[in-house]
């Protein structure tokens, strides 16, 4: 067994970290892992017995070396790494069975990235002689970063998640994001794994092992302390706001739970719009200042025309005139619109809808994947995803693939936007719109706040809108991992977050992480948000991101070739003398 042991160890933890993760939920078993990835970094493993290739074909020959490469100490951590991806992204290939062809794919990527964590940490503490308690924490960071960033990023499965419904314990998003949160975590779990380890390596001299238990107690006093006091704190400023008899918004988040896979047949779009507009009407009666619908619900596309825009002939047909042109785009703005005003004077408030954008410009037509802000007698305003899913809304060189490749019918070629979803609301407050897995993104809900920051005139939002559908996965897991990320938005920009979900669930959470409204899973209701936006700076405003960015191109950094290290140091150095 002992020539198995890096398997062992790391299964062992990655079987609490599944456990602390959703849908188990045992959350605070997330400061497990680390102990045990103490071991890992610390320790000093055999190395596995070559094979002899001498005397063997080739097939023979590959087939050895890999079973070599799956006996080393990097290749059982791969191997058990592994099979954690796999089970907890299980739920990927639901939509469409196509997807079976990534879910292998992006299982083998995640895991390389936690064999990246475990190099990183050991490179730390022998090449830069960096203490263990200090090295773990380094390299997971950086090794996050990176992972939720490279080729768009995948965010889900991260240690911090496992804390969303425990508001107390993500305080600390606030100075650093989510990023401050998982290094704080294993920042104890190294801790408590030093003390551990030194007391099973030498029993008698317990004293390092009793200061290293010590100092991890005290970490986490300090994180349950640092989170009461900042959720008491946020609660009693939103208390104070939502006691006041003027100011309250009345937003209502609409929620359905039909699932489908892909593609969607008609009749059910068909049936999921026909349910939002019976939705709508209901909300109707709750005299809400916002309707919010969740993303792709509206059934109907939504056409929008650029200045030059040239609108298709049907084939056969001759090429319009300018002024046919002209008259067509008009006639098509102008029943769209009667359409939507006619809706709005029967429901009587202002409504976000989730649709597919066709814009027509001078050169080409796009969609887009939008939120579509609508008010009575008012402009109507259209934010555009700006972040899409791969292989969801994108194919990377979907260009440059010939059209019978296979992947190209899983998606349509939805376009990535360039606006802001900045809308307002109840003609005092203003709102940041975003769609789906943006939400998944520090970097992404932050960069927004700090583009607005930069306008002309600089505008702050009041509170976060999230539209998304998880209609694809049949309500599992997933849906809780996207959850997951709400709260950690909430505290990073203190602010509130409401969620319009299809699918899953429409929640609205507080500026201190809390979830102060939820719709019941599967359920087709109306959620009611009602509060009063508050206006609170969080520490550092972002800039604690940057943390993040530090932790990554140290891990980059510790990687590079000795030679080329010391060369860049020495230019350095000249620089700044």
């Amino acid at each position: 067994m002992s020539r198995f042991k890096p398997f062992l160890i790391t299964l062992a933890s990655l079987f609490f970290f599944y456990l602390a993760l959703p849908p188990v939920n045992l959350a605070y078993l997330c400061f497990l892992p680390p102990i045990f990835w103490v071991f890992l970094i610390q320790g000093e493993f055999p190395p596995a017995d070559k094979p002899d290739l001498s005397t063997v074909g080739f097939s023979k020959r590959c087939f050895r070396r890999i079973a070599y490469l799956c006996r080393t100490f990097y290749g059982q951590i791969f191997i058990a790494d592994l099979i954690f991806w796999g089970v907890s992204i299980s739920w990927l290939p639901i939509p469409h069975p196509a997807i079976w062809a990534g879910w292998a794919p992006l299982s083998i990527v995640m895991a390389f990235y936690f064999l990246l964590y475990i190099a990183a940490a050991r490179r730390f503490l022998r090449r830069w002689n960096l203490p263990l308690f200090l090295a773990s924490p380094l390299a997971w960071v950086g090794m996050e970063w990176l992972r939720k960033h490279i080729l768009t990023g995948f965010s889900f499965c991260s240690l911090e998640h496992a804390l969303y419904l425990h508001p107390v314990m993500i305080q600390t998003a606030e100075w650093a994001g989510e990023y401050g949160v998982g290094a704080l975590i294993l920042l104890i779990g190294t801790a408590w794994g030093i003390g551990i380890k030194s007391f099973v390596s030498s029993p008698c001299c317990g004293r390092k092992g009793g200061f290293a238990l010590l100092g991890g107690v005290l970490l986490l006093a300090g994180m349950v302390c640092y989170g009461f006091y900042a959720v008491d704190r946020i609660e009693r400023i939103c208390g104070e706001s939502n006691a006041a008899p003027e100011g309250k918004l009345n937003i209502a988040l609409l929620q359905d739970s039909t699932y489908y896979h892909f593609p969607i047949p008609a009749e059910t779009t068909a049936a999921v719009h026909q349910q939002y507009m019976t939705l709508s009407d209901i909300a109707a009666r709750e005299n809400p200042d916002l309707i919010v619908w969740p993303e792709g619900t509206f059934a109907y596309p939504y056409y929008a025309f650029e200045p030059g825009a040239k609108v298709p002939s049907p084939q056969g047909v001759p090429a319009l005139s300018p002024e046919e042109i002209e008259s067509q785009v008009q006639k098509i703005e102008d029943d769209q619109r009667n359409q939507i005003e006619t809706w709005l004077k029967k429901i009587g408030a202002p409504v976000i809808l989730g649709l597919i954008s066709t814009v027509y410009e001078p050169d080409r037509t796009r969609l887009y994947n939008s939120a579509l802000y609508c008010a009575e007698g008012k402009p109507y305003l259209r934010y555009d995803k700006r972040a899409r899913v791969v292989f969801g809304e994108f194919i990377p060189f979907m260009e440059y693939l010939p059209e019978s490749f296979p992947l190209k019918t899983l998606c349509e070629p939805i376009s990535a936007g360039k606006r802001l979803g900045l809308i307002p609301v109840a003609s005092k407050y203003q709102a940041l719109v975003s769609i789906c897995f943006e939400s998944c993104y520090a970097r992404f809900v932050r960069s927004q706040l700090d583009e607005l920051k930069k306008e002309p005139q600089p505008v702050d939002p009041d509170f976060l809108i999230n539209i998304s559908s998880d209609a694809w996965f049949f309500g599992n897991a997933e849906n809780e991992f996207h959850n997951s990320s709400y709260p950690l938005r909430a505290v990073e920009t203190r602010k509130y977050y409401l969620v319009a979900s299809h699918g899953g669930t429409s929640l609205g959470i507080t500026p201190s992480g809390r979830i102060f409204t939820q719709g019941k899973r599967g359920g087709e209701e109306v959620v009611m948000a009602r509060f009063t936006p508050v206006k609170i700076k969080p520490f550092l405003d972002g800039k604690g991101l940057w943390f993040g960015v530090v932790c990554a191109w140290s891990v980059i950094i510790v990687f590079l070739p000795n030679a080329f290290r010391k060369k860049m140091f020495k230019e350095n150095r000249k620089v700044e003398s």
